[in-house]
Formats: structure tokens, sequence, C-alpha cells
């Protein structure tokens, strides 16, 4: 490498065949500084993947060397951008200056990889050097990607919104029931929910979770029947003769309503295959 040189011809007053010389007989020939004798900046990093951090930040360090001469002093400018727009929020700085003083060859750029609650897929922040002072220049190597996975579970959660859905068979014909299923969090990707259905238990599974077996009725009416229901259940021996009424209700699958009553001590359980 080197700097600016400069050099004089001049015609010397040593002609033959006649000829003078005129007004102008020198000129100067000036060789511009060569092969980057101030430095010539690259990022010394290949792409560096780094988790976003569940909390505060990630420190990373970006050695950048200086290739070629190290004549004067030189300010190298850099920004980080995502997508074309400042990183803001994504890393910290995004932007700033570093000063190579003369014969310095080395110096590292420290940035934080910053967290958040923000769903994300994938994401690259290009670090890039933009600018060199005083006579220096930037190489090929001006960019390193930061590259931060998918965070803060980007594709989201699926989920029933009700545990339960009360239905009434049809008599006749076919009844479409609504299930909704709710998407919460992030909301990228176009998502495909398999599902299945099976016949449950439905007593054992109150009993086990500990529901209330009335929450699958209606309201009780107080009335009289006007005809005799024309099933019966025998609940004397049960410890509890309203809920046995009710499980063995909800056991059979014709049964649609059921009648409880309990007159001098002697519980009656009837059931009936319409309400």
């Amino acid at each position: 490498p080197e700097l600016e040189e400069m050099f004089r011809i001049e015609l010397l007053n040593q002609t033959t065949g006649g000829a003078l010389l005129g007004d102008l007989t020198q000129t100067i020939i000036t060789i511009l500084p060569s092969d980057d004798p101030f430095g010539s900046f690259v990022f010394q990093a290949a792409p560096i993947t780094v988790e976003e951090p569940a909390v505060n930040s990630t420190q990373i360090n970006l050695p950048i060397v200086r290739n070629a001469g190290t004549v004067g002093n030189v300010t190298l400018q850099w920004a980080a951008t995502v997508n074309g727009k400042p990183a803001i929020g994504d890393l910290q700085p995004v932007s700033g200056q570093l000063i190579f003083v003369l014969g310095e060859t080395m110096k590292i750029l420290t940035v934080d990889v910053l967290a958040d609650d923000v769903a994300e897929i994938e994401e690259v922040i290009l670090v890039a050097l933009t600018e060199a002072s005083n006579g220096g220049s930037i190489g090929s190597e001006r960019v390193v990607n930061i590259v931060v996975p998918p965070n803060d579970n980007p594709h989201g959660t699926v989920f029933f919104r009700q545990s339960m859905y009360r239905v009434q068979e049809p008599l006749e014909g076919v009844f479409t029931a609504n299930i909704t299923i709710s998407r919460r969090g992030g909301r990228f990707g176009h998502l495909q929910i398999l599902y299945s259905t099976e016949e449950i238990d439905i007593v054992t599974q109150v009993l086990d979770e500990g529901q209330n077996i009335f929450s699958y009725y209606d309201p009780p009416v107080q009335a009289m029947p006007t005809s005799p229901f024309p099933k019966q259940f025998n609940v004397s021996s049960h410890k509890d003769p309203l809920l046995g009424c009710a499980t063995f209700c909800l056991q059979e699958q014709a049964c649609l309503a059921f009648s409880f009553s309990n007159s001098s001590g002697s519980p009656s359980c009837d059931w009936a295959a319409s309400a």
C-alpha cells in the first residue's frame, strides 16, 4: 500500500534540429494512493445464529479487521436493519461508529440481541458497514447476518373454546353442531388441525373429574306427570337417591328425561325416552 506520490518531468534546453523550448517546460505527475493505504475494512465473521433470550439480552461480538494499509485514523459507520428497516426492538444499538487509529488492525463491534414477547418467525438482522472516512474503504465482506430462530410460539396454540357441548339428538334427519377451535399466541402459517371422535363413558369421566352431573341436564321443573313414565330405576339403596337417579339416566342412552320424587322417605326414579 502506498500513499499519494508525485514526480516532475522537465524538458531540458538541449534540443537538436533547431527547435526552441516553449514557455511550459515542466509538468507534475501525481500517483494517487494505491492498494488501500488507509485500510480496507471487513467483517471477520460468518453468519451467527442466536436464540432470542427469555429475558434481558444476549451479547454478540462481531470482529472487524483492517486489511492492506494501516495509515492514519479512519472512522467506520455501521447500521443494523431487518427487512430494510432499523432493527429497533431486536438489537441494541442499531447504528454507530468505530474509530481505527494509526496502525490498528482489528476492533470488536459489540451488540445486544433483545428479548421481547412478540411471536416471530425466523428473523435475519443485517449488520452492515456503511461508510469509512479519511480514505478508508469497505471491502466485499461488508455485511454479517445475525439469525434469530422462530420464538415466542410463532404458530400459536390451538384449543377448544369450550370443554363441553350439549346437543339434542334429532328425531329424524341430521343435526349439525359447530365446535369452535381457537388459536392463541402467534398467527404465522397455515395450520391443519387433525381430530378424531370416539364414544366415551360420560358418567365415569364426570365422576373422575369431579364434575357436577346435573350440569348435563336442563334445570329441573316441578310438575306432576300426566301419565306414568315407562321405565323405573330402583335407587332406594343409593346413598344419594337423586344423584343415583341422575347417574342411571345419564348412563342409559335412551333416557332423555327423568322424574324423581321422595315422599314419605321412599325415593322414586322414573325415566322416559322423550322429554
